[in-house]
């Protein structure tokens, strides 16, 4: 798939099929997602950054996405790491999803 333009909207859904006899029962959510450049300022902070203090550093720009995919990545790489464990439990918990912390990632 070719990369999200810069600066457009893309709405997404997901849905869940919980019962395939029974659709009422599907579990459904949609947004919208923009793709933006960061700014020179947070280009720098990222760059001078430490790969663990990465996810907060979007999470404080507001760009949700890279702050679960940089601190997903370090759990992914390793999975005994109390630290980004930690971490991934706070920026979960920060928006109300902290039920699925502990659910491994595949």
């Amino acid at each position: 798939m070719p990369p999200l333009e810069v600066g457009e909207l893309y709405r997404w859904s997901f849905s869940l099929i919980c019962d395939s006899g029974d659709r009422s029962a599907d579990i459904f959510t949609e947004g919208w997602i923009q793709r933006v450049e960061p700014t020179p300022d947070l280009a720098t902070q990222l760059e001078a950054a430490a790969e663990s203090d990465r996810p907060a550093i979007y999470a404080a720009a507001g760009l949700w996405h890279d702050a679960l995919s940089a601190i997903a990545e370090q759990r992914r790489a390793d999975p005994e790491d109390a630290a980004a464990n930690a971490r991934w439990r706070n920026l979960l918990e920060s928006v109300g999803l902290g039920a699925v912390a502990d659910a491994p990632l595949n």
